[in-house]
Formats: structure tokens, C-alpha cells, sequence
């Protein structure tokens, strides 16, 4: 009786992960890969990815919302050095010439730490910020590493007001990434 009971048990587990993995997979119906760095992600299926002419970012835009429309760039950068040098770097650029370069009048780095998706690790940069028309902006930076030295950082940025519902949504985007060896 008792080996039978763990049978069932463990034939009713195994229909569940199967079935749980069937819907996940199933679940991403806006699936997004760029195949020269390896790296594939999903998007909520009203958002849209467009490349703009003669720039090295592509940018993917969310539904419409009070403060306007969330976005991703989606940015692959060449570094030879850690991902916490890269991050450094990127913090120093928003401390020091984001202010001038984007308009902006207060930044404010909410959190930098690890992040991670999956198997993966990488880094999560959060910044609040100040445009020069009075715009609360919120931006969240995930970073990893990649193929060689590529350094995939997707940018996220929405109003500070849907905080709560754009830092959720975000994160689980970037928890779907998966990187290819």
C-alpha cells in the first residue's frame, strides 16, 4: 500500500511539472531573440520591439498607461571588463553626465544589486529621476554578461507613478531571458 501511495504520488508530480512546463512555454506569446549575442527573452503580447535607423538599440514599448508608455532598449555593448566594472561605469555616467546629456534635473540611485533570472546573475541598477519638465521617470538597468565580452543591459524605464506595476512587469521580462552558450 505505502509503495503504491508513493507511485501515485510521484506520477501525479510528474504530470504536474509537465503540465506546469507546457503552460509556461506556452505562456509567451511575444517572444523576442537576437540570435548574434544568444540571448532570448518574452514580452507581454501587446508590447512591440523597433529598430530605429542607425542606432546599435533596439526598444520595446509597453501598453499605454497614465504616465505614458513603459519601455526596454535593449542595448549590447562590447566591454572587456566584470559586469560590476561595466555597472560602475554606467553608475558614474548617471551621476556625473546623465544630468546634461538627457535633460534631466534629480537623479536619485534607488538600489544597485545583484539580480538574478533564472540560472542567471546579473546586476539590477534602480534610479529615480527628474526630467527638466518636472517628469518623476523611473529606471531600472538589468545587466549580464554574454557571449565573449557582450555585455546585454536591457534599460527600463516608466513613470514613477505605475511603479508598482511596472517594476513587476519588468522584472518578469527579464526573468525570462535565456542565453545561449
Amino acid at each position: 500500500m505505502l509503495r503504491e501511495s508513493i507511485l501515485l504520488i510521484t506520477l501525479l508530480l510528474l504530470f504536474a511539472s509537465v503540465i506546469l512546463a507546457q503552460q509556461t512555454k506556452a505562456s509567451c506569446e511575444n517572444e523576442y531573440s537576437e540570435p548574434s549575442v544568444g540571448v532570448t527573452f518574452c514580452l507581454p503580447s501587446e508590447w512591440i520591439i523597433i529598430k530605429r535607423n542607425n542606432e546599435p538599440f533596439k526598444i520595446a514599448y509597453g501598453k499605454k498607461s497614465n504616465g505614458g508608455y513603459p519601455t526596454i532598449v535593449i542595448r549590447f555593448d562590447s566591454f572587456k571588463g566584470k559586469l560590476t566594472e561595466y555597472v560602475n561605469e554606467g553608475i558614474k555616467y548617471f551621476q556625473t553626465k546623465a544630468k546634461k546629456d538627457l535633460g534631466i534635473t534629480s537623479i536619485e540611485i534607488e538600489s544597485n544589486e545583484e539580480f538574478t533570472a533564472g540560472k542567471l546573475v546579473g546586476h539590477k541598477l534602480v534610479i529615480n529621476s527628474v526630467d527638466k519638465n518636472g517628469f518623476n521617470f523611473r529606471t531600472i538597468q538589468y545587466a549580464f554578461s554574454g557571449k565573449s565580452d557582450t555585455k546585454i543591459v536591457l534599460t527600463a524605464t516608466a513613470a514613477q507613478a505605475d511603479k508598482a506595476e511596472s517594476d513587476k512587469v519588468f522584472d518578469d521580462i527579464i526573468k525570462s531571458l535565456k542565453f545561449e552558450k
